[in-house]
């Protein structure tokens, strides 16, 4: 679910310029993390010591992951002490329900492919690899963010075994994914590894199309 920020700064007496430039600087950088659908400063027209920030995401996760980025944290050690309050930020929904194509803005669908990587035991099931509980784990959270929407493995496993598993994957970039599926216990171990990530670009079956968030 897209997650919408409201962020307040009321600099300190004299210390408005300084709020300015930190915001600037703040919003140029944030525009590129991964997942920022929009973000951008204001200035109050009554109140010129009164700064707000309005940012739009993808998703909660890709907030919390902008929020321990390097350059929010040295934004956050310098505007703090310019400030005259304690830090003010509203995480927030859309009032009432988004249409299908707002909702999936910004959003698009990939086909990855994730095969046997040189850690993987070919003696053993998938379920007998390494850290096979954490890896489940990992991959039905991003099933219940909704990032993965399709997921399973290739071929007749029971007769022939473990080879690769296909992933459809709702993402803005092919470098969300790659970030997101480099935090697998897996990929890390070498057990998995990605090798295709490609756009998908649905043309058949309006069934799946209106599933998938596409008007038809």
């Amino acid at each position: 679910m897209e997650l919408f920020i409201f962020a307040r700064f009321h600099a300190r007496e004299g210390q408005e310029d300084a709020v300015a430039r930190a915001l600037r600087n703040e919003v140029e950088q944030s525009r590129a993390d991964p997942g920022c659908l929009a973000h951008e400063a204001y200035r109050s027209t009554s109140d010129p010591r009164l700064f707000f920030i309005h940012s739009r995401w993808k998703d909660g996760v890709s907030f919390d992951a902008h929020a321990e980025m390097q350059h929010t944290l040295r934004f956050l050690e310098i505007v703090c002490p310019l400030i005259d309050h304690k830090l003010d930020v509203t995480r927030s929904a859309r009032l009432g329900r988004e249409t299908k194509d707002r909702k999936d803005a910004g959003t698009k669908y990939f086909v990855v492919v994730r095969e046997r990587g040189p850690a993987w035991d070919a003696s053993l099931p998938r379920e007998g690899q390494s850290k096979w509980v954490d890896h489940a784990a990992f991959m039905d959270e991003l099933a219940s963010e909704g990032f993965v929407v399709l997921g399973g493995p290739v071929g007749d496993e029971a007769k022939l075994g473990f080879s690769s598993a296909l992933l459809v994957i709702k993402a803005d970039s092919r470098t969300t994914i790659a970030k997101r599926l480099d935090a697998d216990p897996w990929t890390a171990m070498g057990v998995l590894q990605t090798t295709k990530i490609e756009p998908w670009n649905i043309l058949l079956g309006n069934r799946w199309k209106e599933w998938a968030g596409y008007a038809v």
